[in-house]
């Protein structure tokens, strides 16, 4: 006789099952181990055997599995006379988990100018087949590809399983105020995962710097200012006035 014992080390894409032979019946076990199934109150199921059986208990680890859905799962053992299983269990896989690297600051920005773009990674070990979402975010636009088509959001497209992703990211003020805040990254049948960023935009003039001045009369004077020195013109005075041109 076997019966079917319980489920640990569940993630995502993996399990250990176990099961204990009470009784090795008439001959000698031949083969033991786990059988498990989608299928609730199955016959026939994907057998995974064992080998480490210890004071009649032993263990299965099972992979490549689905996240976020139920197995049902029944210990066996086989002898000269048949094969015996235990009772059904079942158990149900841990939902993915989506990590990512960190995005760099944006700093402080001239409104209505975009930034170069810089990029942060999103990975899972075990993604169900819905598509990846990322943004959308005040201020920031994003694409796949570096020189791609930037857009106010993405959908990716994915066939499960592993997963990984480089996201870029484009800021372009459109106000002078903070856009500090969270891009959502959701999908794969993981929970939403949110990457801080952080940008300001802000409008200031030209700086200019004041000169000294030369060539100094009575009544005429020469004003200097910083400038490139290959498009100005001679300072004139005349009438009294200081005319202080520049080329256009």
């Amino acid at each position: 006789m076997v019966s079917t014992g319980a489920a640990s080390a569940i993630t995502s894409s993996s399990a250990t099952l176990a099961g204990t032979i009470t009784d090795n019946g008439c001959t000698a076990v031949t083969a033991y181990g786990i059988t498990y199934s989608l299928v609730n109150g199955f016959t026939t199921g994907t057998d995974v055997a064992s080998t480490n059986i210890s004071s009649g208990s032993f263990t299965s680890s099972i992979s490549s599995l689905l996240p976020s859905t139920t197995y049902y799962y029944k210990a066996y053992s086989t002898n000269n006379g048949g094969t015996a299983f235990g009772v059904q269990q079942s158990f149900t896989t841990a939902a993915p988990v989506l990590t990512a690297t960190t995005l760099n600051s944006f700093g402080s920005l001239c409104v209505n100018i975009a930034s170069t773009a810089q990029n942060f990674t999103i990975t899972s070990t075990a993604l169900t087949t819905a598509n990846v979402v990322v943004g959308p975010l005040a201020g920031y636009t994003f694409a796949t590809t570096e020189n791609g088509t930037y857009s106010a959001s993405l959908n990716i497209t994915q066939p499960g399983g592993a997963f990984s992703q480089v996201v870029y990211v484009i800021f372009t003020p459109a106000a002078i105020q903070s856009y500090n805040g969270n891009i959502p990254v959701s999908g794969g049948g993981a929970n939403t995962l949110n990457i801080p960023v952080s940008g300001s935009g802000y409008n200031a003039p030209a700086d200019v710097v004041t000169g000294a001045s030369s060539a100094i009369t009575a009544n005429t004077a020469c004003l200097l200012y910083p400038s490139n020195a290959a498009d100005d013109l001679p300072c004139v005075a005349s009438g009294g006035r200081v005319l202080i041109q520049k080329k256009t």
